[in-house]
């Protein structure tokens, strides 16, 4: 069990062990796990164009058109989604490109043995396979929660929609009740005058000469 005094010294210790304290130094210590960026959750990685993911984003808010907060997040996530399946394609593929070149430049080193050669192939396939057999679990999950992320966004965005047919609807039903119940207003044009007016009822028609 620690003693006090081996206590005190520890938090001492760790006084001076308090990590990056610059924006620079920062920055560089968050980069420490990123070495392909298959696996990696930020949203640019080195070597990627901050314009171009600008540019995506830009294509799908003008497709989506989202209105508010959570539309806009949404649609951020779409686009994170995809841009990181692109990243995992170009890794994949160049995943694939190197390992036929340095598989090819290996074999050639070996004697030129058929049965060899196989069991080379297999055994370097087992060794260098793990990263090409992530991938597509990778891809699967960025699948996902692309769909999800869609659903979401149709959800809400027909919800507003609905919203706003249920209020012109009920101002429109309002616009046409006051129209027929209120009385014209001192602005309004007069009521035109009926051309062919209701005609009286006459009496009975008196010849001069009668008694009345």
């Amino acid at each position: 069990m620690a003693t006090q005094a081996q206590i005190d010294a520890n938090r001492a210790n760790a006084q001076h062990s308090t990590g990056p304290v610059t924006p620079e130094g920062k920055l560089a210590s968050s980069q420490n796990a990123t070495r392909h960026g298959a696996y990696s959750t930020q949203t640019l990685i080195p070597g990627e164009d901050p314009a171009e993911r600008a540019a995506l984003l830009t294509e799908y808010q003008k497709a989506c058109k989202p209105v508010g907060p959570l539309e806009s997040h949404a649609v951020d996530t779409l686009t994170d989604c995809k841009w990181k399946l692109r990243r995992l394609t170009r890794i994949e593929d160049a995943t694939y490109s190197l390992y036929t070149i340095t598989l090819a430049e290996e074999l050639a080193a070996l004697p030129d043995d058929p049965n060899i050669h196989l069991a080379y192939m297999l055994q370097y396939d087992a060794i260098n396979s793990k990263m090409l057999k992530r991938i597509p679990q990778q891809e699967a999950r960025l699948h996902r929660l692309y769909a999800q992320s869609m659903k979401e966004l149709r959800a809400l965005q027909a919800a507003r929609h609905a919203e706003s047919k249920d209020a012109t609807s009920v101002v429109t039903n309002q616009t046409q009740s006051d129209s027929e119940t209120e009385p014209l207003h001192p602005c309004d044009p007069p009521l035109a005058a009926d051309p062919n007016p209701p005609r009286q009822a006459e009496g009975p028609r008196i010849e001069p000469g009668e008694i009345q």
